[in-house]
This record gives structure tokens, sequence and C-alpha cells, in this order.
């Protein structure tokens, strides 16, 4: 969310003429954080991974420049300069508005302007990316009505509404924090591994925004193509497909744990961390109820829904398949392996009715009336904002920390654009 607070930025002049109806559409896209005007390569890619296959259509990319910092201008200042290339579009065309991170919160903002305006609809689709407003996963919605003072550039306003009937497609990759942040935070590894998850995973959509010439950090991006699955089930690879009310949400699986990530950076052999990946795995899974629907508002919660039982048992079958892995290293296999997976499966299935569904039935109604997170944005957003407008009646959040905020945008600008 950072660019120089004192820039302005003045929306792209976008030509207002319709074209056949073979012609490419337009795509109006926002960059996230440090990408106050993304690259070209970056918007080709975007479009091409996301937009095309997701609307069955071809759009060129028309970037919205904003001040992409925590800042205070930053979001007013890209709500209006989206809405104002918005007005430049001709009616009877469609087109995209495509936000991510940040700009995915601008996006969902305008999207609700328009639901509260009265006025009839533009011919257009929002697509948010790694958006932290998605209802379930979405750190914005975990955590709604919490208040960072001196950072109001970061608004944890909540789920993004779905009942606008406004075509919205939301897109989502595993571990990302912004959009796939744990359920239960109280399991800090799947916390850990969701903010190195900002990093590897938030920060590669579209083959991430650093230049070509930089050596890569992420994994290539994977493209919204199917075989697509209707929920998903850890370790499956299909991009899973969701539709709530006027928003179709695509979650897509990520093979690699962003916990190890730093070791793939230092050139560990992806064979040797398959020792410890699939335990590390269930681990962090349990910090997630994965049959709860992407477009249910889900905050914050207590009590993982996964029974102590049957985690034993997805841990023992983890541990049990990285032995074999780390016995493959040498050309061998674990004695047995194959018909000790069968017994996993069957114990599996037996504790997960037996144990598992009354355990969900009594977690879930505690969770529902004890809830330490909610209570405590219940208390802290009032001291937020009360602190929020001392920094701001006292000059501090404009003449020191939006300056400072605007620097650091400007600087990852730079690299990003």
């Amino acid at each position: 969310m950072l660019c120089g607070a004192s820039v302005a930025f003045a929306a792209p002049v976008v030509p207002a003429h319709a074209g056949a109806p073979d012609d490419p559409q337009t795509a109006l896209i926002m960059g996230g954080t440090f990408m106050p005007t993304p690259s070209q390569r970056w918007q080709d890619a975007v479009v091409a991974d996301y937009i095309n296959p997701a609307t069955g259509a071809d759009h060129v990319p028309v970037v919205v420049p904003y001040p992409a910092s925590g800042a205070s201008t930053s979001i007013p200042t890209g709500l209006a300069n989206l809405a104002a290339a918005m007005a430049q579009q001709p009616d009877s065309q469609p087109y995209v508005v495509a936000g991510y991170s940040q700009s995915a919160q601008i996006a969902v903002l305008q999207k609700i302007d328009m639901m509260q305006s009265g006025q009839p609809d533009p011919d257009v689709t929002f697509l948010l990316l790694g958006s932290g407003n998605r209802p379930n996963g979405g750190f914005l919605e975990r955590f709604d009505g919490l208040v960072i003072p001196g950072m109001p550039g970061l608004n944890f306003n909540g789920a993004a509404p779905t009942n606008g009937d406004i075509a919205t497609i939301d897109v989502a990759a595993q571990y990302d924090a912004n959009a796939d942040f744990p359920q239960y935070p109280l399991n800090l590894v799947a916390v850990l591994n969701a903010f190195l998850g900002f990093l590897y995973t938030h920060g590669g959509y579209a083959d991430g925004p650093l230049p070509q010439l930089v050596p890569a950090v992420w994994p290539p991006s994977q493209p919204l193509v199917g075989p697509f699955a209707d929920e998903y089930v850890a370790g499956s690879t299909d991009i899973v497909r969701q539709v709530t009310g006027d928003t179709t949400f695509y979650f897509i699986p990520t093979a690699e744990l962003p916990l190890l990530s730093p070791l793939r950076t230092l050139g560990v052999p992806e064979s040797w961390l398959e020792i410890v990946q699939p335990a590390l795995r269930v681990i962090v899974e349990a910090g997630y109820d994965r049959s709860v629907p992407f477009g249910e508002p889900v905050p914050a919660q207590l009590i993982p829904i996964i029974d102590p039982a049957t985690f034993l048992v997805d841990f023992t079958r983890a541990v049990v398949q990285g032995a074999d892995n780390a016995l493959a290293l040498f050309g061998a296999d674990l004695p047995g392996y194959a018909e000790l997976m069968e017994l996993f499966d069957d114990v599996r299935a037996w504790t997960a009715t037996e144990i598992g569904e009354p355990y969900a039935q009594a977690v879930s109604w505690l969770n529902d009336y004890i809830n330490p997170f909610t209570a405590f944005t219940a208390i802290e957003g009032p001291i937020g904002e009360a602190i929020q407008l001392l920094f701001d009646v006292s000059g501090f959040q404009e003449y020191l920390l939006d300056p400072a905020l605007g620097l650091i945008g400007t600087l990852g600008g730079l690299v990003t654009s």
C-alpha cells in the first residue's frame, strides 16, 4: 500500500469509443502495495492468467494509477481515480475492473458505492486478486473492526458484499495471508506459514511484480483453467470454483508450503523438503475449516474444528509418508507402505464420523459464543480510532507518517513499474 503521498495521480484518459463486438474489451487494472503503476508485463499476465479465462473474453489492460501506500491518501485517491476511469467507459461496452491486494479493497469500496447509489449499474465485472475482503479467508474479515493507528490505508472493513447483482470474480491462492488467512490464529504454525505466504504466494500472482531481470522469487503462477472442483481436498491440485450471490470464487491450491520456501530460495532440493512437508501441511491445514464456503463471512475463531483423534491419524499418516519419501532418496521404499496408507484411510473414516461430527457441532457452538478475537476488535477498534483522530488533528499523520509511508511506496514503485 505504498507510494508518495504528496504525488498527485490522475486517472488515465481512456478512449471512449465503442468498438466492434469482437474487439477486445477494456480491463482497468490497479496494482497492489508498492505498485502505483504496475509494469506492462504484469498487466498482460493478469489479463492472460485471470481476466480472460474467468470472463471468456479478450481484454486490453489500461492501468489506473494511484498512490499505493498505507498513507491516508492512498485509498481515497485510488477510489476517485477508479471512479473517473469508469466514467469514461462507453455505456455500450462491457469492461472489467481488476484490483490486486490493496486495490482489490478499492474495487470492493467502488462496488459498495454502486450498490448504495441507486443509479443503474454499468456493464462492469469486478475481478479481485488476493483480496483481504474475501468473506472466508480475507484477513480484513478475519479481524473485522481492527484499527491500526497510523495506517489508515489498512482498513479492516470486513467481507466484500455478494448481494449487489454486480458480477464479481474473487481469486485467491492457498496460504496467501491476504486472502487465505488461518481461521484459527492460535495455530502459530499456520499463521507463520501465512505470513511467509504473503511474500511467496500473495506476491506471486501473475508471476510477481518484479522485472524479469530479477531472479525468480515465486513459482510460476497458475492460470484459471480447469478442471474445477467444488471444494478443496487436502493435497489436490485442482482449482476450486464456487458461486455465492453475484460472486464467483476461485481457490488456487499451492503445492509448496510457504513455510519451507526460504529453504527453497537457498537451494534445498524439493525431495529433501518432502520429508517434512506432509506433516507440516497437516499442522497448517488444522488452522482452517475448508468445508466452509468461500462466500460465507468467517471471523477468526478460537477452537479448531478438527477433532484431536482425526488430527492424530492425519499427522501419523503424514509422518509415515515423509519416512517413505526419505527412503526414496536412497532408492528404497518403506515396507508395507501401501497397506499402511489404506489402514490410515480406514481409521480416519471412522474417527471423522464417530468422533469428528459430534466434536465439530460442539466446537461450532463454542466458537459462536466464545470468541476472544471479535471481543478484542470490539474493544480495540474505538481506541484505535481515537488514537488515529489524535494523529489527524495533531498533524502527526499528515506531516510525518504519510510522507514516510509515501517515500517507501515511491521507492517500491521504482522497482515494480
